[in-house]
């Protein structure tokens, strides 16, 4: 199974989904707190679909999805913002 790559603050929402993702579809999920720590892992991690998300007012994983998408064309980007952001959809 391929690598998901997923860019978030630490702790949050995303147990549940890092759960289903290794032990019912045993993808390897690499969960980084950064965009720093993404790049690096990247380096010597092919990675098959990268998420990445945003809070209130911040575009820090948008920036780095549209990056991947010049950089890292066959990477599947997933962009996810919280509630009330200007982009997410009510």
């Amino acid at each position: 199974s391929g690598t998901v790559l997923i860019v978030a603050r630490r702790g949050g929402d995303w147990t549940d989904c890092l759960d289903v993702l290794s032990e019912r579809y045993a993808y390897r999920v690499v969960h980084v707190g950064s965009v720093a720590e993404a790049l690096t892992t990247m380096s010597g991690v092919h990675v098959d679909l990268a998420v990445a998300e945003d809070r209130k007012d911040e575009t820090i994983g948008l920036d780095f999805l549209t990056r991947l998408r010049v950089s890292h064309p066959e990477i599947m980007r997933v962009y996810v913002t919280s509630e009330g952001s200007p982009l997410s959809y009510d």
